[in-house]
C-alpha cells in the first residue's frame, strides 16, 4: 500500500513539473536554416516553326540535376495546446524568406540556364512530448509552398515555376537555454524538415517570338534549423 501511495505522489509531482514548464501558448520563433535545394533533371524543346521566314528546327536540350546550399532566416509563429500535461499539439506557419543562390545550368546543346528558389512558405501541424519539464521532442507534418525563378543566361525568356507539396520534420525544444539567462520562458531549438514539390514544367515566347517548352522538373528541399524561440 506504501509503495502504491509513493507511485501516485510521484506521478502527482511530476505532472506538476511539465505543467509548470509547459509548452503550450503562442510560441514565436527565429532561427538560421541551412536549406538544400535539389532540382531534377530534365529537356527543354522547341517545336519546328517558321518565324518571318526563318525555319527553325527542333533539338531537344538536356540538362542533369543539380542542388545548391544557401543560409537563410526563418520566422515562424503558432499555438501550442497542452494535452495531458506532457503532451502538446500545435499549428505553426513559417516563412524563409530569403532567396537561395541560384543555379547555372548548361544545357546540352544550348546556352546556360539560371533557376533561382525564392521565398518559401510552410503550414504545419506540430505534435509535440514532453521528455521532461525542460525538453520538448515534436514532430512536424504539414504543406509547404515556394516557387523557382527560370530565365535564359542570354536573357532571351524568363518564367516562374510554383511548387505545392509536403514537409516533414523533427526537432527538439530546450527551455535551457532561458533557464541560463532567466527567462524563463525563452527556448532554444534544434530541427531538421525535409519538403517534396513534385514536377512543374514551364512554356514560354523567347525574344524572337520561339516558343520554348520543358519537360517536368522537380524540386525538392532538405533543411536544417538552429535558432530561438518565446512562449507567451
Amino acid at each position: 500500500m506504501k509503495i502504491y501511495i509513493l507511485c501516485i505522489s510521484s506521478l502527482v509531482i511530476s505532472s506538476s513539473a511539465f505543467a509548470e514548464n509547459s509548452f503550450s501558448g503562442l510560441d514565436l520563433g527565429v532561427g538560421f536554416a541551412l536549406q538544400t535545394v535539389n532540382t531534377g533533371s530534365g529537356q527543354q524543346m522547341h517545336p519546328n516553326e517558321t518565324i518571318n521566314g526563318q525555319t527553325y528546327r527542333s533539338v531537344p536540350e538536356q540538362f542533369g540535376s543539380t542542388n545548391k546550399t544557401s543560409g537563410n532566416a526563418n520566422f515562424n509563429v503558432g499555438y501550442n495546446f497542452a494535452i495531458m500535461n506532457n503532451y502538446i499539439l500545435g499549428v505553426q506557419a513559417a516563412l524563409q524568406p530569403i532567396t537561395s543562390g541560384g543555379i547555372q545550368v548548361q544545357k546540352n546543346p544550348g546556352s546556360l540556364t539560371d533557376f533561382q528558389n525564392k521565398s518559401r512558405y510552410d503550414f504545419s501541424v506540430i505534435p509535440g512530448v514532453l521528455l521532461d519539464s525542460n525538453n520538448l521532442l515534436y514532430g512536424k507534418v504539414g504543406y509547404s509552398y515556394t516557387k523557382e525563378n527560370v530565365n535564359n543566361a542570354d536573357g532571351s525568356w524568363a518564367t516562374t515555376l510554383n511548387y505545392s507539396g509536403y514537409v516533414l520534420g523533427l526537432g527538439v525544444k530546450s527551455f535551457t537555454l532561458g533557464n541560463l539567462v532567466g527567462l524563463k520562458n525563452l527556448y532554444g531549438f534544434a530541427e531538421y524538415n525535409y519538403a517534396g514539390y513534385g514536377s512543374q514544367s514551364y512554356s514560354v515566347v523567347n525574344s524572337n517570338g520561339r516558343l520554348t517548352y520543358s519537360s517536368n522538373i522537380s524540386l525538392n528541399s532538405s533543411t536544417g534549423l538552429l535558432g530561438v524561440g518565446y512562449i507567451f
